[in-house]
């Protein structure tokens, strides 16, 4: 912020305890702490970012594991790829258990581009104990499967059912049963925040296209959490699995 601690003729001018404070005033809703970020950080929001998100933000902060040390965990994950239809970033999120037996999703990676997460799922299966990899078979990802079958990974493949299944199943999660969590990450917070709906046969899915944020971490999570509470990362055959 160029203007913070600069002195003016009649007072201080913009300082740490004014931003926040003002912080402080806009916070309570996605709409006014937009107002914020066009006004003090200087950031770029989408007019469209939803008033109120699908996912009440009280109710997900209150998900949150703040201590769960991911570096610590030895047990067995299955991850999920997904791309933005522009191809502009992907991500890979991991699900698994907690030693409660609660469910956890990890944002293992989310970066612009494409191609790099074949190297980067290999690596994370060399080091943790990968059980599948869920692609929807119709997003942008879906054009990674011929790739991660050729690199010897099993892939566990969705389709339109599946994925309003697993979008059902990750809002319930979050919301009734309370039975996830989450490691309070920024990327998967804002894909919350800014995440849309869109109708999918008598069911609904994320929206891909009207969003105010990245949603890849957020659709990838919930590919991961439906393949791991239905046990579906075991696929038998490479590139033949199903999430249910």
């Amino acid at each position: 912020m160029p203007a913070l601690g600069m002195l003016r003729a009649d007072g201080p001018g913009i300082t740490v305890e004014k931003i926040a404070a003002e912080l402080q005033a806009f916070e309570g809703s996605p709409e006014r702490l937009n107002g914020f970020r066009r006004a003090y950080l200087h950031q770029w929001v989408s007019k469209e970012a939803p008033v109120s998100s699908v996912i009440d933000l009280d109710a997900w902060d209150r998900l949150a594991d703040k201590s769960f040390e991911p570096a610590k965990h030895t047990g067995p994950i299955v991850l999920a790829v997904d791309t933005d239809p522009e191809r502009a970033r992907t991500s890979i999120v991991a699900a698994g258990d907690r030693a409660d037996g609660l469910s956890l999703v990890e944002v293992v990676d989310s970066r612009p581009g494409v191609d790099w997460a074949v190297a980067r799922v290999l690596e994370l299966s060399v080091r943790h104990n990968v059980r599948a990899m869920v692609i929807d078979r119709r997003s942008a990802a879906g054009s990674l499967i011929a790739a991660f079958e050729a690199a010897r990974v099993p892939v566990v493949t969705t389709g339109p059912a599946e994925v309003t299944h697993a979008c059902g199943q990750f809002f319930d999660a979050a919301t009734e049963s309370g039975r996830l969590r989450h490691l309070d990450q920024p990327e998967l917070n804002d894909a919350i925040r800014g995440a849309t709906t869109r109708p999918l046969g008598d069911a609904w899915a994320w929206d891909r296209k009207k969003r105010s944020e990245d949603i890849t971490p957020l659709t990838a999570a919930t590919l991961a959490l439906c393949a791991w509470t239905t046990k579906a990362g075991r696929p038998s055959n490479a590139g033949q699995g199903r999430v249910i």
